[in-house]
């Protein structure tokens, strides 16, 4: 009951979305796959019996065959029955419309809401994973709904309507409609039992087949992403066994799906297939035992009716199948679009148009989760406005954690973040993320033009304010350089074309083409060899001039010549702040740190 009540909601939520496409599929499906293939056989009954009755066989006389209209009679009916193609066509089109409607409004919703998740959503779910459920997973859900809510519909008036003409077809016996009834129910008690006993193994090898196509995903989003490092330490082999092993799992999961399918199929099909022998069987006995009279057209027409009746009851049948099959699947993404993000816009937050270039933390309290250590404990900081402030820790300190806080992904446990005087909650999330930027130690970088790269930061941003910037920031040279003239117009390839170095001025370009008033940088030198990282200080310098810029590095050095001021974090507090040229002479965090990176013995003793 639970798992109904969950695919009713999930259901009514995707109906929802495309409504008068659903009434327009009903109506083509009763008409093309309900009405017509039951009006046929009436139709051919009355077609046929018309046709005898006016035979002149019947009165000893020899006809020619094509006399008498029985012919013509069978070319009408053949002629109907290929007009009922246009109706079946109409009917696909009209669902494979709402199909698509349905699937792109839902992997529209549900990526809109994974890309706006929080920090602690990616990871439980890992990017392979997720890549599956918002491409694969999602599509095997949308298509479940249709057939485990829609479909049903049509398959419970199908049997009615069947029932009914097959009843109306067998008047002339004694007994017919309870004989149809206990079919029906026949039909019915058969369905639920399969159901009964094919769900749970279904589900269970359908379960096991997802887990194996996301281990295999991961697997392999692990391998194409760090290929360099995999044939550096000569790891292709493990890989390619790892890759084998898990393929042979697979293969297993899908014989094993394929072997329950096939098992559960024949219990479908068994029982309608004896309830029409039965229900032939018992026609002939009236006819032969009974010497009930029969006309030839009925029996055509029970011979086609009886069908219509039979698929129906095998489709009920195959209902729960389906669900089973479909149900990790659907569990998943329901999951996925119920879960609620805590990162919104909190009551009385709003646009704040302008601010001074103060940043400041006061008494800020925080950690991870309930049964971890503090990160933070009652930390209180001041970044000099307009300067370029590195915040400076050991490694798990909480350097990266402040930006998380400063920009909302997590909220303090007590104390406020403040931004020009502002605390950080009283901001909405658009408003703050105009004013604070962070450039990340993995910029996202598209196979697409450079211009459109860019407008990641300002989807209407134009080519002369991007010019501006890449002009500005030294870019420009250096992309005619690696991509060609003109370059907003060629395609970006991912920054493939480009140095660790210039995917990392590219990244501080586009972050500057929001204007933020506030600029965090996360470990900008990663991928950077020293020539490369000591050439850029000046640009970086120069882009960032007149902005309050913190930034987060592991390498001392670079720090010392790019930063204007220094803040030590240690254990949740400030233990050190001042001019990095200071600091670096006077006992403390920031000396060890600074000796640790020097190259030679000094750096070597102390590590």
């Amino acid at each position: 009951m639970q798992k109904f009540k969950l695919l009713l909601r999930f259901g009514s939520a995707l109906v929802k979305l495309v409504p008068g496409m659903i009434a327009v599929y009903l109506i083509l499906s009763l008409v093309s796959t309900v009405s017509i293939p039951r009006a046929l056989p009436l139709l051919l009954t009355h077609l046929t019996n018309l046709a005898v009755s006016s035979h002149p066989g019947l009165t000893g006389q020899p006809v020619p065959a094509t006399h008498g209209g029985i012919i013509p009679t069978y070319v009408y009916w053949l002629a109907l029955t290929l007009a009922l193609i246009p109706a079946r066509m109409l009917c696909k089109l009209a669902q494979t419309s709402m199909d698509n409607r349905m699937e792109t409004r839902l992997r529209t919703d549900l990526f809109d809401k994974a890309i706006r998740q929080t920090p602690e959503f990616f990871h439980r779910y890992n990017p392979a994973q997720l890549t599956n459920i918002l491409t694969g997973t999602t599509i095997e859900a949308q298509q479940a709904v249709r057939q485990l809510l829609v479909d049903p519909l049509l398959s419970v008036v199908g049997i009615v309507l069947s029932a009914y003409l097959i009843k109306a077809q067998l008047k002339e016996f004694h007994g017919s409609g309870w004989m149809v009834l206990a079919l029906v129910l026949v039909g019915v008690l058969s369905v639920s039992v399969v159901q009964t006993k094919a769900q749970k193994p279904v589900y269970q090898s359908q379960l096991g087949l997802q887990k194996q196509r996301f281990a295999i995903s991961s697997l392999v989003d692990s391998a194409v992403k760090s290929p360099e490092e995999i044939q550096a330490m000569d790891a292709e082999a493990l890989f390619s066994g790892r890759h084998a092993s898990a393929l042979d799992v697979l293969m297993k999961c899908k014989r094993r799906i394929a072997i329950t399918m096939e098992a559960v199929n024949s219990a479908i099909g068994l029982p309608a297939d004896v309830m029409m022998a039965v229900l032939l069987g018992l026609i002939v006995y009236q006819i032969t035992a009974t010497n009930a009279r029969m006309q030839p057209g009925t029996l055509v027409g029970l011979v086609t009716l009886i069908p219509t009746l039979m698929d129906p009851l095998k489709m009920l049948a195959a209902i729960g199948i389906i669900a089973s099959s479909s149900w990790p699947a659907v569990e998943l993404v329901s999951k996925m679009m119920d879960e609620e993000n805590r990162i919104k816009d909190l009551k009385g937050s709003r646009a704040i148009d302008h601010l001074e270039p103060t940043l400041q933390a006061n008494d800020v309290d925080f950690r991870y989760a309930p049964q971890l250590n503090k990160v933070f404990d009652h930390l209180n900081l001041n970044f000099p406005p307009g300067k370029v402030t590195a915040l400076v820790a050991k490694m798990g300190q909480g350097k990266t954690t402040f930006f998380r806080l400063a920009l909302r992904f997590y909220e303090p446990e007590q104390g406020q973040i403040l931004l020009g005087g502002y605390p950080a909650t009283e901001f909405t999330l658009k408003s703050l993320r105009q004013h604070a930027v962070m450039m990340s130690q993995f910029p996202a970088f598209f196979y697409d033009s450079v211009r459109d790269n860019f407008r990641l930061a300002k989807p209407d941003a134009t080519d002369e304010e991007i010019l501006h910037i890449c002009e500005t920031t030294g870019l420009l040279p250096i992309l005619e350089k690696a991509i060609g003239p003109n370059p907003l117009d060629l395609n970006f390839a991912a920054g493939g074309l480009l140095s660790g170095g210039q995917k990392r001025l590219f990244a501080l370009a586009r972050c500057l083409l929001r204007n933020p008033t506030f600029l965090f940088l996360d470990e900008p030198t990663t991928n950077m060899d020293n020539n490369e990282k000591y050439q850029l200080i000046p640009m970086m310098r120069t882009a960032c001039k007149g902005r309050t810029v913190v930034v987060v590095d592991h390498d001392i050095p670079w720090l010392l010549q790019f930063s204007d001021y220094f803040l030590i974090l240690d254990q949740g507090h400030i233990v050190q702040e001042g001019p990095g040229d200071k600091l670096v002479h006077q006992p403390g965090l920031l000396r060890e740190l600074y000796t640790l990176a020097l190259p030679g013995p000094a750096g070597s003793a102390k590590s």
